[in-house]
């Protein structure tokens, strides 16, 4: 960390060729193996713990890395200062009326979060001084399950809701299109931004077989037994896509879907957990224009894998694991087991291995613990794992 924020106060007077990738790179690797010693093996650094024993069930980092926040099921969003070291700055609590789902900061305006939550409303913040400055609410009171914003177009961010997904204007939480699925039941559970801003990811969920009931699949809780479908789109403002259309850049036909951090994208690459034939597997499908969709890995055993968050540099990938018996039911056997796992990705394109396990984090907590998120902090906020 200290390696990459004094490289970083230097690069305005650089050498010419000063691989700048390269250096992060380095200092990634170099903190994984850290990691990996004995100092660090299945040890946890620092506990963050934010109020009762509410669980946490969404993460979000500013770009800056100045700041962090949470949503928890006791309906609150903290937020927390990373410098010099983890503190809370703010409770948000007074406009969300169930569990906040999905959380993003403003990339251009400073202060300024936004949170969906399974009540249906998008509420933008000041997190500073914990005022809710505008809320957007659609249609009915179904949960708002992913937002994104977009680097190729400012001020304005992607929000999935319902079978529908909408360009909404950051600053006054306007509408400005709005495209469906053309099916109730076939909703958008995610939509991600592709690196380069000129692509976007979507998850939309497959009709239910014919044997379940609909009332079964049309409950407004999300369903850890659907599978979704991932496409990716070409997008700018003037280019909606259609997602009607069920084949077009389409990249897997059955994916597990849990929340925001389900699904991670590279410039080259989307990595998901896929399901088939009873079968649950983390796969990494290529968006390169010549091998667009095809398989590049597959890994077994990913059954209890609930968050995929890639390192800044796109070297590890970060898995929280969830206990077996919180994905589909509650009772009060503990399970103990690891929390996360850590992968190193090959570059090479001619690796038989694409993914190389490297590193598991465990607890000593004496209390059941399950992993809801995982996500790999900027390397301003020093590249840890939450």
């Amino acid at each position: 960390r200290n390696v990459c924020l004094e490289l970083q106060r230097r690069q305005w007077v650089a050498v010419e060729g000063w691989d700048w990738q390269l250096l992060h790179r380095y200092c990634e690797y170099r903190a994984l193996q850290r990691m990996r010693s004995n100092a660090y093996t299945s040890s946890c650094h620092e506990v963050i713990r934010a109020r009762d024993s509410a669980s946490t069930v969404a993460l979000a980092f500013s770009d800056d890395g100045n700041f962090m926040a949470s949503g928890h099921l006791h309906h609150e969003i903290i937020v927390f200062s990373m410098a010099p070291r983890v503190q809370h700055l703010q409770t948000l609590s007074t406009h969300h009326s169930r569990t906040p789902w999905c959380l993003v900061f403003d990339p251009t305006e400073d202060l300024i979060l936004y949170s969906g939550g399974l009540d249906g409303i998008v509420c933008k913040w000041n997190f500073e001084s914990g005022e809710c400055l505008k809320t957007l609410k659609t249609g009915v009171a179904s949960p708002v399950n992913s937002i994104t914003f977009l680097p190729s177009i400012p001020h304005h961010m992607l929000v999935a809701k319902d079978h529908w997904l909408s360009l909404v204007s950051s600053g006054s939480l306007d509408v400005v299109w709005q495209v469906s699925t053309g099916n109730p039941v076939c909703r958008v559970r995610l939509v991600l931004s592709h690196p380069h801003g000129d692509k976007i990811l979507t998850a939309v969920a497959n009709e239910p077989p014919k044997e379940q009931t609909p009332f079964a699949f049309s409950l407004r809780t999300p369903s850890f037994r659907t599978t979704y479908k991932l496409q990716l789109y070409p997008f700018d403002i003037d280019h909606r896509p259609n997602l009607e259309d069920s084949s077009y850049g389409l990249l897997c036909l059955s994916a597990r879907i849990y929340g925001q951090q389900s699904c991670a994208i590279t410039d080259s690459a989307v990595i998901c957990i896929s399901i088939t034939n009873n079968v649950i597997q983390l796969k990494m499908y290529s968006v390169l224009p010549q091998t667009f969709g095809e398989c590049l890995c597959c890994v077994d055993q990913m059954s209890n894998i609930v968050s995929l968050s890639m390192s800044p540099c796109n070297s590890f990938l970060l898995l929280g694991i969830a206990r077996q018996k919180d994905i589909y039911h509650m009772n009060r056997v503990h399970i103990p087991g690891p929390v996360a796992k850590i992968l190193q990705l090959n570059p090479e394109p001619d690796a038989v291995q694409k993914l190389q396990s490297i590193c598991t984090l465990k607890t000593s907590s004496p209390t059941p613990l399950s992993c809801n998120v995982a996500l790999w902090g900027p390397l301003r906020a020093g590249g840890g794992v939450f």
